[in-house]
């Protein structure tokens, strides 16, 4: 998970801005190359307050407009884009994170780095029974 964050966080970024702005400083706001890298810095916003390991106060309400402006922003870009489940779900984050905080912490790879753990415990094959 961390190499696609990567990825798409430092990598993606450079690659889009090489490949759309001919002139630094000089970008036709009205443009949809414009519109498409602000959309996108919308979304990397997003997955940095998604992947932070430490949150403050407005770190919730930062992903909220963030989430906002690229949802508001999707449409006139991508013309019949319809709204998927990981949509609607990307709304309920900001109640998640003032919840359970940062979401690092209750995601699902702490969880498998312990089944490997456990899997690596020598058992004799004698599930249940004690190895004394």
């Amino acid at each position: 998970a961390s190499q696609w964050h990567a990825l798409f966080v430092f990598v993606i970024p450079l690659v889009l801005c090489e490949m759309y702005i001919d002139e630094v400083g000089r970008i036709d706001l009205r443009s949809n190359r414009y519109k498409f890298l602000a959309n996108t810095a919308h979304l990397i916003a997003c997955t940095n307050v998604v992947f932070a390991q430490k949150f403050k106060q407005g770190d919730y309400k930062r992903f909220e407009i963030h989430y906002k402006k690229y949802s508001d922003s999707v449409g006139g870009l991508f013309e019949g884009v319809k709204v998927q489940p990981n949509h609607h779900f990307a709304l309920h984050i900001p109640q998640q994170i003032s919840s359970w905080g940062p979401l690092v912490g209750v995601a699902e790879f702490p969880g498998e780095r312990l089944i490997g753990f456990l899997q690596k415990i020598n058992t004799n094959n004698k599930i249940g029974k004690s190895l004394n």
